[in-house]
């Protein structure tokens, strides 16, 4: 399994979802297919059962997608295997993230004197 997957979603635990069948095996086969194993399917469903549990996973998104690790297709099985009814809540997160990460590359990349204030805000909070 990718070194801190756990660590890093134990560290947002929330209250699970759970409630219906998992395909273990099937969700194994995709993740190994992906180049991530699990040793400790109790404590990796328990942690995507957390992620599932947030309103809004974009803080937790935006950290993975930053440190590159959990991976967003892991994340996204995760969703896919352990609470398909909550995929829009992924779906719109990352959106949020892609949204926001559009915004701070667009403030970095207008020339300072061409910024509108909430871009000239945006890109000093960056440091750009």
């Amino acid at each position: 399994m990718k070194g801190t997957w756990v660590a890093v979603v134990a560290a947002v635990a929330l209250a699970g979802c759970g409630g219906h069948q998992v395909d273990r095996a099937a969700w194994s086969k995709e993740l190994a297919a992906g180049g991530t194993t699990v040793s400790d399917w109790s404590k990796y469903e328990q942690a995507v059962e957390n992620i599932c549990a947030m309103d809004d996973p974009s803080t937790f998104l935006a950290v993975a997608l930053d440190k590159k690790n959990p991976s967003m297709r892991d994340v996204m099985l995760g969703y896919k295997y352990e609470c398909p009814d909550r995929m829009d809540r992924f779906k719109a997160g990352l959106k949020r993230v892609e949204q926001a990460n559009g915004a701070a590359s667009l403030a970095c990349d207008t020339p300072a004197e061409q910024r509108t204030q909430d871009q000239k805000d945006l890109a000093e909070a960056m440091g750009c």
